[in-house]
Order: C-alpha cells, then sequence, then structure tokens
C-alpha cells in the first residue's frame, strides 16, 4: 500500500509537469490567436483566480473550452493531491483516487496535445512538424508529439492496473 501512495504522488508531480507546460501553450495562444501583449497578458493574471483560472482573460477574450479544461483540472487535482497525501495509503481511498486520476491523465493529454500544436506553430509557424530543427538546437516532431500524449494516457492506464492490483484484480492485456 505505500509503493501505491508514493507511486500515486510521482504521478501527480507528472501531470503537475504537464500542466505548467500547458499554461506556456496557453501564453503563446493568447499572444498569436488573440493577439495580446505579454503585458497586458500579466495584468489579466493578477489574483489568484486570475492566475490559477484565467478569468479575466477569458471574459475578455473568450477562451472557449480552454476555460473549463483549464478549470476542471486544477480543481480536480487539488482534489486528488489533497486527498492522496492525507489518505492515500488507506486501501478504499485508491478507488476513489484511481476515479480522479484517468480524468486528470486524459485532461492531461489534451493539455500537452494544446500546447505541443501552439509551440509547433510559434516555431515553425504550422501545427503538425514531421521533422524539424529548433532555433536552439533541438528538434520538433510529431512523433515526439504522439509520444507525450500518449504518456499521459499510459500513466492513467498504469495508476488504473496499479489500482487493480491492490484490489486483486488482473487488467493487463498482455
Amino acid at each position: 500500500m505505500l509503493a501505491y501512495y508514493f507511486q500515486t504522488l510521482l504521478f501527480l508531480v507528472l501531470l503537475a509537469i504537464i500542466y505548467f507546460i500547458f499554461r506556456g501553450g496557453v501564453q503563446t495562444w493568447l499572444r498569436m490567436k488573440k493577439r495580446l501583449s505579454k503585458t497586458h497578458i500579466r495584468k489579466l493574471k493578477k489574483g489568484k483566480k486570475n492566475f490559477w483560472w484565467y478569468q479575466a482573460l477569458h471574459a475578455e477574450t473568450g477562451m472557449g473550452l480552454l476555460y473549463p479544461l483549464n478549470k476542471g483540472f486544477t480543481l480536480v487535482y487539488t482534489l486528488a493531491l489533497g486527498l492522496s497525501l492525507v489518505l492515500g495509503w488507506w486501501k478504499p481511498v485508491s478507488v476513489v483516487l484511481c476515479g480522479l486520476m484517468l480524468p486528470l491523465c486524459l485532461s492531461a493529454g489534451i493539455m500537452i496535445a494544446f500546447a505541443l500544436i501552439w509551440g509547433n506553430i510559434e516555431e515553425h509557424g504550422r501545427p503538425i512538424v514531421l521533422l524539424a530543427q529548433r532555433k536552439n538546437k533541438g528538434f520538433d516532431s510529431v512523433i515526439f508529439d504522439v509520444a507525450a500524449v500518449l504518456f499521459c494516457l499510459l500513466v492513467g492506464y498504469a495508476h488504473l492496473l496499479l489500482t487493480a492490483d491492490l484490489r486483486g484484480m488482473d487488467l493487463r492485456f498482455w
């Protein structure tokens, strides 16, 4: 059970990293698509709700599905992190944590895809890049983008397997 506790926390750290990559993609999208300056974006992100949920930016620009995706992710993530830290060692809570982690991982897959697409647009001028060199000598490729999305989905699958193993069920495909 202790291994489950720490693995869940590790997965939550990975999701937090993906979330901050997504925030960078939102910043790029606001600058390129909505034509907002960095200064104006910074002003509209003052305050906790505006920083984490982009409320002022959404009211001014209409962020569409990004707004509920971001808000839902932050709320579910906070609940999952709190529950995991406080009661993650208790076996009955594992089912609830799994129920929270699966939509988080699915959302993270969508969020990382969005961030990578807008990163490609900013760097190369198109959303899908077969293979191209970045200005900083790195490479971008659709293969890396698909791998990042699959990674998010595999984290969700891995957490489902952990929960099933804890409960004595075998859900492996192989």
